[in-house]
């Protein structure tokens, strides 16, 4: 079962525990270093996705999760993810998709960058 219909079917019971992950082994860029990618209010108020998402920018709030926001996103690749890349003030996190699905989560940040690998 592709991971968006998991994600649609656990993002309502999902925990905020923590997710421990690895330094990547490449990242994407910071969004100020690409200029015209994200605006500075976008880098500011949302959480950013790079990578094959039909929305690159979603609105941030308070409570924000990774498995809401990668919904929010719409992950549009007929792959699964194997890995998904957070990238906070510069420092990338790689964490394991099959652990969101067992119900590891975190809070998002305004800024944060998030891409996925197959």
């Amino acid at each position: 079962m592709r991971l968006q219909s998991l994600l649609w079917l656990t993002v309502a019971g999902l925990g905020l525990a923590g997710c421990a992950g690895k330094r990547p082994e490449r990242a994407w860029p910071e969004p100020a270093a690409v200029p015209g990618l994200f605006t500075p209010l976008e880098r500011q108020t949302c959480v950013l996705f790079v990578g094959p998402f039909q929305h690159r920018v979603v609105p941030w709030f308070d409570g924000l999760t990774l498995a809401q926001s990668l919904v929010a996103a719409r992950y549009l690749s007929p792959e699964d993810p194997q890995v998904i890349v957070l990238t906070r003030d510069g420092v990338p996190v790689e964490f394991d998709a099959a652990a969101l699905l067992r119900g590891e989560d975190l809070l998002m940040q305004p800024g944060d960058l998030v891409g996925v690998r197959p």
